[in-house]
């Protein structure tokens, strides 16, 4: 095909060309731009209600577990009661040595009747804390004073034992003693 038309002619076909050419490119550009910002509104929306869900949550844990809250107090005594269940499983290995101890010191003569454990903890007095040794409380019989004598010294000389209390009541009767102490148990 052979082009007869003047070069001025040619010139405003192809410019013309061009000019659709732009057309159609700045309308495709702004229907993206159309496009990406819709997307962007639909993100905007899905963040807004996904937040919206989880300010919800929030609020909705948040009263359910207030202070006020009467599970919740009832959870927390629960965890204070399996503390103390746990403190004193792990304290249970150096009772079973302590009533090891007394039974392997225990003369020919003397029978334990009651005994009291009171775990290692911590006491506050007068705004100071201080750690409290674990201590039992024995009370027992015995058939003569020189039986419990000798029982007495035994602890006293035992390195498990320290700050003995035998109270002079226990000397009193020379046969037939009803006796009772508390010691302290060393770490």
């Amino acid at each position: 095909m052979i082009n007869l038309l003047p070069q001025k002619a040619k010139q405003e076909l192809q410019q013309e060309e061009r000019f659709r050419l732009l057309l159609i490119l700045l309308f495709m550009f702004t229907v993206a731009l159309v496009c990406f910002a819709l997307m962007l509104g639909v993100i905007k929306a899905y963040v807004m209600g996904s937040l919206f869900a989880q300010e919800s949550k929030i609020a909705l844990l948040q009263e359910r577990f207030s202070k006020d809250n009467p599970v919740l107090t009832e959870i927390q005594a629960f965890n204070e009661t399996t503390a103390q269940i746990s403190r004193s499983i792990k304290s249970s290995r150096s009772i079973s040595l302590v009533l090891e101890s007394l039974e392997d010191m225990l003369p020919a003569g003397i029978h334990l009747t009651a005994f009291d454990y009171d775990p290692p903890g911590v006491q506050v007095k007068g705004g100071e804390t201080q750690q409290v040794q674990a201590r039992i409380s024995v009370a027992g019989f015995a058939k003569t004073r020189e039986i419990l004598f000798a029982f007495r010294e035994g602890l006293e000389k035992h390195s498990l034992f320290s700050e003995l209390s035998f109270p002079a009541s226990n000397w009193v009767l020379p046969q037939d003693i009803r006796f009772s102490f508390q010691i302290s148990i060393a770490q």
